[in-house]
């Protein structure tokens, strides 16, 4: 009771769907209330990354949908221990050229991809330039912007739905969260199908750290 209630607390409504009651609802999303996803929630909550924990709130909506997309509780370290979400943030934190590249309040970075995880990254970048270019970075930053979505177990498989309505009108800003979920949704999607093989699983790595 002690750790859903200080879930509950972090919890932010959803802008254009309510979570049901089996639902856990955090940072925009609505998740299945299992045991995993309440761990997840609250170690994701007490974390205070390089970078500053400010940062890792602007994305914390991009890393809680990876985290639960890849199924957290089943990857491990190079020593068979589960990676926990402390330490896969860290791991992926300022990963390659792209992935939350080490600069002020951006996640873009430059040069050659370091591998596929570091590509996958990159594109996640140009999606949300695009974002920003079709809507204005004042009105739609990917850093800032909160969205809704849903994610559940599927036969085994997490999915993700972006829930956000499409709306034309005027001043309304749902296309703009809708684009930027789907940004994040295909990224996660990504990450997971090759997740197996990606090397900061395994062992430990020599980062690439961007400079500037």
């Amino acid at each position: 009771m002690r750790l859903f209630a200080t879930i509950a607390a972090f919890a932010l409504a959803q802008d254009d769907s309510e979570c049901g009651a089996d639902m856990l609802e955090y940072e925009g999303f609505c998740m299945d209330k299992t045991q995993e996803n309440m761990e997840m929630i609250q170690e994701f909550i007490s974390l205070n990354l390089d970078g500053g924990l400010e940062r890792t709130k602007k994305r914390s909506q991009r890393v809680t949908m990876l985290l639960a997309r890849t199924n957290f509780d089943s990857m491990v370290d190079e020593n068979g221990d589960k990676l926990r979400p402390k330490k896969f943030i860290e791991r992926i934190n300022n990963y390659g050229c792209y992935c939350w590249a080490r600069a002020e309040d951006k996640l873009n970075g430059y040069g050659t991809p370091l591998d596929s995880l570091d590509a996958s990254c990159k594109t996640l970048s140009q999606c949300h330039t695009c974002i920003k270019l079709d809507y204005s970075e004042e009105t739609c930053n990917p850093y800032d912007q909160k969205y809704s979505a849903k994610i559940r177990k599927n036969n085994g498989t997490i999915e993700v739905e972006c829930t956000n309505k499409l709306n034309k009108k005027e001043n309304n800003n749902g296309d703009c969260k809708r684009d930027l979920c789907e940004c994040d949704k295909a990224f996660a999607d990504n990450f997971a199908k090759g997740s197996k093989n990606y090397k900061f699983f395994q062992k430990k790595i020599k980062k690439k750290f961007l400079k500037g």
